[in-house]
């Protein structure tokens, strides 16, 4: 078997067509370019992120644009307690690519104990930036294994790769996602 982390090219567009494909953070930027390139591939989408308004909106251009079918899930990564009902929005599908997408930062760069808030800043940047990446995963692995097929695609930041002044939580988390 082939590592799942990086399939051939042409794997991707050969999933099933009952596949759903799966982006966390796509109601903006990366998260919902993605979405919107797989989609335009005719591939399902499963949009989450936290405003089911957004996601509302990003579902319905998704559908008149591309003409594939759309699921959302409107969670916020910040809380633990949201992988069951991840779990419960994913059942009957399997996933083809997870696309780990979902982050936050600082609003501001800032010297680390001048971060306001900086115990929740802390707490919600490791779920956001690296316990999402880990749940996410162990959701949606277990499937791509037993069928032999499937992609995972983890975004992070060029922070991760050198650490950033004024932002050391955030490229430690992203360190970690490299």
């Amino acid at each position: 078997m082939e590592p799942l982390s990086r399939p051939a090219a042409s794997s991707v567009t050969r999933c099933p067509p009952w596949f759903a494909h799966f982006v966390t953070g796509s109601t903006d930027g990366i998260g919902k370019s993605y979405a919107e390139e797989l989609a335009k591939h005719g591939m399902k989408v499963v949009l989450i992120s936290r405003s089911q308004d957004k996601l509302d909106q990003v579902s319905s251009e998704i559908k008149e644009k591309f003409k594939v079918e759309t699921r959302t899930i409107a969670v916020d990564f910040a809380s633990e307690d949201i992988y069951d009902k991840i779990k419960t929005g994913l059942s009957g599908l399997e996933i083809g690519i997870l696309v780990n997408n979902v982050g936050m930062s600082y609003e501001y760069p800032e010297y680390f104990l001048d971060v306001p808030d900086l115990d929740n800043v802390i707490k919600k940047m490791i779920n956001i930036n690296i316990l999402s990446v880990c749940k996410m995963t162990q959701l949606v692995l277990p499937g791509m294994v037993e069928r032999s097929k499937g992609a995972i695609l983890n975004i992070s930041s060029g922070s991760g790769m050198l650490p950033v002044p004024l932002l050391t939580i955030y490229s430690a988390t992203k360190t970690f996602v490299d």
